[in-house]
């Protein structure tokens, strides 16, 4: 089931012989792709297989919101560190509920992010200020307040970190220690009517902004070099990694 030759590399590299049909002694399992539960009946528990029964609910924005939604039910004080997020359609009345309760308290209009529940490099992706535009919406949407980001030189960017759950009992977590800082490739304005649909100030993904023939920027870099940049301009960013890597653990 091996589907990537980086795989295979990385075995050969490390002298692990390779065999087309494992068996109970086989002591690495690796399964590329969907798995089903029925599959995991053939792995032994002397056996180590790189999935983890039920982890395909992360593929999915919407399983994954609600699982983050349901751990912030459960602990509010640690599941702080994602953005208020509803499911649509069913969560509609919730959404213009809160959409009311922020309107009330804030002199500029209220900004939500919406995302298709298996959308990948920014496809379906758009921001709304008037929910009368999701209200006759069937499919599964995420919806998420729109929050105002943090920028270096001007530009909205996130962070990409890979992380590695390696068993569940004990519960261990690796992250890696380098990653990627994902820009915009037009320097950030604040929401309003007139630049909605500027998706290259607004959405991070390298898909969308390569395509932007206008501004020529660096829309990559590597997460420590933009950490560094951030440490030299705010005194926040020396404790950046520390509560980067807390995050990785509660995900």
């Amino acid at each position: 089931h091996i589907k990537y030759p980086a795989v295979k590399e990385a075995f050969e590299k490390a002298g692990i012989d390779m065999v087309k049909s494992p068996d109970h002694f086989t002591p690495i399992v690796w399964w590329d792709g969907d798995i089903k539960n029925k599959d995991y009946e053939y792995v032994s528990s002397s056996q180590r297989i790189n999935k983890i029964p039920g982890m395909d609910i992360i593929c999915f924005k919407n399983t994954t919101i609600h699982a983050l939604n349901q751990m912030r039910r459960m602990f509010p004080n640690y599941y702080r560190f994602f953005p208020i997020s509803y499911l649509l359609p069913h969560q509609f009345n919730d959404l213009q509920s809160a959409h009311r309760y922020f309107q009330s308290r804030s002199k500029q209009p209220v900004t939500w992010i919406v995302k298709p529940r298996n959308g990948c490099c920014g496809n379906g992706i758009k921001l709304v200020q008037h929910l009368f535009e999701l209200s006759h919406k069937t499919e599964p949407l995420v919806v998420q307040k729109y929050i105002p980001p943090y920028l270096v030189d001007g530009y909205k960017f996130d962070f990409r970190f890979y992380i590695l759950i390696s068993t569940l009992a004990p519960y261990t977590v690796y992250i890696y220690k380098e990653g990627l800082a994902r820009f915009c490739s037009q320097p950030y304005s604040p929401p309003c009517k007139e630049n909605l649909q500027q998706v290259y100030s607004h959405l991070t993904n390298t898909a969308v902004n390569v395509q932007n023939q206008t501004d020529k920027v660096n829309i990559l870099k590597l997460a420590s070099e933009t950490i560094n940049e951030i440490k030299e301009q705010d005194p926040r960013g020396n404790n950046l990694w520390n509560r980067i890597k807390e995050v990785a653990s509660l995900v």
